[in-house]
């Protein structure tokens, strides 16, 4: 499992984000099964990275499953609970300007 986070040193959002996400590993089980990746997009490569997950908005979070994209946040900060229960299987959502959709599994 891994999460990819898309941000910019001048977001405000993309902190939050960030923070959320280290909160959430420091306090579950799961923290030592998921990879967490940050793109920078004022970077070449996090720009190249956006551009082929086509990231419209920042911050963008992404959970994927191997290569399998199971729950997207464009342009929000992904609640806390949302992203554990996405990461911990219970759920599946796309999510797409701020807008999400969530079916239990």
């Amino acid at each position: 499992m891994e999460i990819k986070v898309f941000s910019r040193q001048s977001c405000p959002n993309c902190k939050a984000v960030k923070d959320g996400i280290r909160n959430l590993l420091s306090n579950s089980n799961f923290a030592s099964c998921v990879k967490v990746t940050y793109y920078d997009v004022d970077s070449e490569k996090g720009l190249a990275e956006s551009a082929y997950r086509d990231v419209r908005a920042i911050p963008t979070t992404i959970l994927e499953d191997g290569k399998k994209e199971i729950a997207r946040w464009d342009g929000t900060i992904p609640k806390p609970a949302d992203l554990a229960a996405h990461a911990s299987g219970k759920h599946h959502a796309v999510t797409r300007g701020g807008d999400i959709s969530t079916i239990d599994l």
